[in-house]
């Protein structure tokens, strides 16, 4: 009986193992959210990560439907906030389909990327 629990123990351990290890950080929540129709164009874009990030290694770039840079460039790292990330956008936006782009690097050393979209309406 002992021996089986220890063998239940180390099988839950390993099973456990691999999502540890491949933790990442990915978005928790996004601001605008993903798929949504604004009535308003957003002045920012905000997304908070499942984990820390470095913002000196991620970014969010914001494309409008025509393959244009609408974001500032200009990343902000939230003081209050290690997995959160914003970037403002260049007015005006107007109506239309818009593309999220974000890349992080995690406080444990994993890089992410990924993309979502958001519609202002007219």
């Amino acid at each position: 009986m002992r021996l089986s629990r220890s063998w239940l123990v180390a099988f839950v351990a390993a099973l456990a193992w691999p999502s540890m290890i491949l933790a990442h950080a990915m978005p928790k929540t996004e601001e605008p959210a993903a798929g949504t129709t604004l009535r308003a164009a957003p002045a920012e874009v905000s997304i908070i990560f499942s984990e820390t990030v470095n913002p000196h290694f991620s970014g969010i770039v914001v494309r409008n439907a025509q393959g244009t840079r609408v974001d500032n460039g200009s990343l902000r790292p939230d003081p209050g906030n290690a997995a959160r990330l914003t970037v403002g956008l260049m007015p005006p936006v107007g109506a239309g389909a818009y593309t999220v782009l974000w890349h992080v690097l995690s406080s444990d050393g994993h890089r992410t990327q990924g993309s979502y979209h958001f519609t202002v309406s007219p």
